[in-house]
């Protein structure tokens, strides 16, 4: 049908791949080639360039995908193979020759679609002796795509929409888990007929009984007895991909166990889901000490997005915090049941962020995040008005005698209080949590007498945040048992945290290596944790609860990120999923490029095209990080060097090298930089100051300010300042060093998000991350400084977008973090070696 060449684009300096077809393309073509181009996504080869006859593509070095020996490795590559897919089935375009040869894995494990959509020119569609046919895109009755992966609607030449995707998807799986095709024929014309009629051979035992179930559903011969959108399939692998125990066989038919222990696992994770009725996959233990239980789990009931389980004290009930229309609210459900009830409506009151039982179960308590007022509640269980107990407090905690345990905000502190509902009475304790943001990590032991908490006691500049502490409520003494944020080789994280069933120790969550680790850590300080059960760091749980009878509750929460760019006036953005992007700074380039910093086994900062790959700015074994500033037009601000010991340098976008470097005193890590234009002062934000630098002499303090952004014109350096309630936002003239406030409406709120490295263009016009009752998220604002206006930008995204800068083309550019969220419970089972 033509050439391929491989070539250079002299304009951007980059390699591609140009296609020169034998005949010119039709109109239809090309409107559908033009339709594909504008698809954005990484898992789907881009478009560049359509001429008379030929197309300008991304070049691709890779292999075709193949069975990869282990299941870890498949799912990851159906997830993106259904990402790329759902994208483009969004955009109403629809691939039609899903194959294995036009899937290929780069080297860094990244797959990429080819020749999505675009119809081959060839032989008449009546000629079935080739394995490859095409079709006319304008007529129905011809045939499209390779025969081995058609859907029967496609073998019979009918109209075809996105679940025939589906269907080639599910071959393409089945032949990666067996190692074989679904339908194997010694003809072109016996394969059609095989599709069309004939159901596909069951895949082997071997295969994880949830993954199994995905493939038969995607080979379904109704086409509506497949998935409603190729999204719920991606949601569904993804899933899947999570929480698939990693003990189960590799993916090779007839492949003999590895031992008996491995078979009746991968038995046991099918039995728990059918009985289960949902779907589910298994995680069991992966400890470092000796363990005669394991522990099993399930996906529970809920509204799409669910978080926060609280098992009641009978263990009949579970209450949790559902999103609902981007509000959060509080709901309950059974244990062992799918239907679930709201117990709150209201809309313009502020959002749920937390909730607890009464030690008697009879009713719950709950707080308010900008309500009407803010602050704890209490509602039954069964439904009631919400009944206001203490203004301006959060986290409620109930204790056995009716008292709770609270937070009260003391600038950007958290400070615990115990409360007495019947009278009033508060009593503070010198315990402060800091930077609490969904779940604060403190909860109170059983039989009341102490709370175990990450923090400080007293006000020690030196204490660190991060330490786990338990406080005695009835002497007001603290007792810390672990000072480092570390426990052996394991970094705890501050969150979540949950008291044990037998009142004797607490569990808490740590990271070790990709993975998290919940572990028991013995209440009176003795050593000898354990580690109960690991989850891969992909999906962070915010929230943890043990019930009666030791069964673990947990949230499974995603937040997705991906860069966002869109216009002042909103609507829906491009989109290009990325991966963690480390202060939600986004540091757009005047050639369309991004840089944005980011953690694999360590820090880095990569650059590159949203849509294509994004690859390290600089090459060093060092680690790299934000804040980032830009430092002129072919230089980039940012920090460099291991935590606690960062230093201040400027790169050259052009070849990642170091120009200088600017050491700074050590302490907490900067939150903010700017370089002046002509690059002969840095400004940067450390420990709640701002400082500038100058010349060989020492850092000066200039103004109190936790994040930083500079106009463009340099003559203005506007800071945020978290410890004052709203925070505040200061204009300081970087000649006098006069500062002023910002005017701001009282609605909506400052974040505690850093300011964009862009957030101010040349019309004084100011992008802020801003907080509202209307919704759980963060959205972006424009703020006109002359007026004090703030506009919010209509935005078309479920997640939070952060951290908005202005684009040179004058178009914004954020980190966005979508959400999902799921509840499970964890049981121990007999284990067996």
């Amino acid at each position: 049908m033509g050439e391929v060449w491989k070539a250079r684009d002299t304009r951007v300096d980059r390699i591609v791949a140009i296609k020169f077809a034998q005949a010119g393309f039709g109109e239809r073509f090309e409107r559908e080639a033009r339709a594909i181009a504008a698809l954005n996504h990484p898992n789907i080869c881009h478009l560049y360039d359509i001429g008379a006859n030929y197309l300008v593509m991304e070049y691709v070095e890779g292999a075709p995908i193949r069975p990869p020996g282990d299941w870890r490795k498949l799912l990851e590559i159906a997830v993106q193979v259904a990402d790329g897919l759902a994208a483009a089935h969004a955009a109403v375009i629809i691939h039609r020759d899903l194959k294995p040869d036009n899937i290929l894995i780069t080297r860094n494990g990244r797959v990429k679609i080819l020749d999505f959509g675009l119809a081959k020119q060839g032989a008449a569609a009546n000629d079935v002796a080739d394995e490859t046919r095409t079709m006319d895109v304008t007529k129905l009755g011809t045939i499209v795509g390779t025969v081995a992966y058609m859907s029967p609607e496609q073998a019979r030449g009918q109209e075809l929409d996105a679940r025939s995707d589906q269907f080639s998807l599910g071959l393409l799986l089945y032949e990666l888990a067996s190692g074989k095709r679904a339908f194997e024929r010694p003809s072109a014309a016996e394969t059609m007929a095989a599709i069309i009629r004939e159901e596909a051979e069951p895949l082997p035992a071997t295969v994880p009984a949830p993954l199994r179930w995905t493939i038969e559903r995607c080979l379904a011969k109704d086409a509506n007895s497949r998935y409603e959108s190729t999204r719920d399939l991606y949601h569904e692998l993804r899933t899947l991909c999570d929480h698939l125990s990693q003990a189960v066989q590799s993916p090779y038919a007839g492949a003999p166990p590895k031992s008996r222990s491995h078979w009746l696992l991968a038995a046991a994770v099918g039995a728990i889901v059918l009985a289960a009725g949902i779907f589910a996959g298994a995680l069991w233990q992966r400890s470092r000490v000796p363990a005669e239980r394991a522990w099993t789990g399930s996906r529970l009931g809920g509204p799409r997005v669910s978080f926060s389980p609280r098992i009641s004290p009978d263990g009949q009930l579970l209450a949790f915090i559902a999103l609902v229309d981007s509000v959060t609210q509080l709901g309950v459900m059974k244990t062992g049941a799918d239907s679930w009830t709201l117990l709150t409506h209201g809309t313009g009151v502020g959002y749920v962020q937390n909730v607890c039982w009464s030690h008697d179960g009879s009713k719950l308590y709950f707080d308010r995040y900008w309500g009407k007022p803010a602050g704890v509640y209490t509602i039954p269980p069964l439904g009631g008005e919400p009944v206001l107990l203490l203004e301006n407090a959060f986290q409620p905690q109930a204790l056995p005698d009716g008292s709770l345990v609270v937070l009260r905000p003391l600038g950007a502190e958290e400070q615990i209080f115990r409360f007495w509902p019947e009278n009033g009475k508060l009593q503070p304790f010198p315990a402060f949590l800091a930077n609490v943001d969904v779940s604060a990590p403190m909860r109170a032991f059983p039989d009341g007498r102490e709370v175990a908490y990450f923090g400080t006691f007293g006000r020690a500049e030196s204490a660190d945040p991060r330490a786990l502490h338990v406080l005695d409520l009835e002497s007001g003494k603290m007792r810390t048992l672990d000072a480092r944020a570390q426990i052996d080789d394991r970094s705890l994280l501050s969150l979540p945290i949950a008291a044990a069933a037998d009142g004797e120790s607490m569990i808490t969550l740590a990271s070790h290596g990709d993975t998290y680790d919940l572990i028991d850590v013995r209440r009176d300080g003795t050593p000898g944790h354990r580690v109960l059960l690991s989850l891969r760091s992909t999906e962070l749980p915010w929230y943890v609860d043990m019930g009666p009878d030791g069964s673990i509750y947990l949230d499974q929460v995603g937040r997705p990120y991906s860069i966002l760019r869109f216009s002042a006036e909103g609507g829906r953005p491009e989109e290009t999923p990325a991966p963690v992007i480390e202060s939600q700074q986004v540091l757009p380039l005047a050639d369309g490029r991004v840089i944005f910093a980011t953690q694999s086994s360590k820090s880095q900062v990569l650059i590159g095209q949203p849509g294509s790959e994004f690859r390290p700015l600089l090459q060093t074994s060092e680690e790299i990080t934000s804040p980032l500033a830009p430092a002129g037009p072919d230089a980039v601000a940012l920090l460099v060097g291991a935590s606690g010991h960062r230093r201040i340098a400027l790169a050259s976008v052009a070849n990642g090298q170091i120009l200088r470097e600017l050491p700074i005193p050590p302490g907490e890590e900067p939150r903010g930089l700017a370089v002046s234009p002509d690059r002969t002062t840095l400004y940067y934000a450390q420990g709640g100051g701002v400082y500038s630098l100058s010349g060989s002499g020492p850092p000066k303090r200039i103004a109190e300010g936790d994040t930083i952004t500079l106009d463009p014109s340099g003559r203005y350096l506007y800071a945020k300042q978290f410890g004052r309630d709203p925070i505040r936002l200061v204009r300081i003239d970087t000649a006098s060093g006069r500062e002023e406030e910002v005017r701001l409406p009282p609605a909506p709120r400052l974040t505690e998000v850093g300011l964009s490295p862009t957030a101010v263009d040349a019309k004084g016009r100011i992008l802020l991350d801003t907080t509202s009752p209307l919704t759980w998220f963060y959205r972006a604002a424009i703020l006109d400084t002359a007026t004090g206006k703030m506009t919010l930008i209509p935005l078309s995204v479920f997640g939070d977008s952060l951290a908005p800068g202005w684009t040179p083309d004058g178009k914004i550019v954020a980190a966005g973090a979508g959400l999902s969220a799921t509840l499970w419970r964890y049981r121990q089972t007999p284990s067996t070696h």
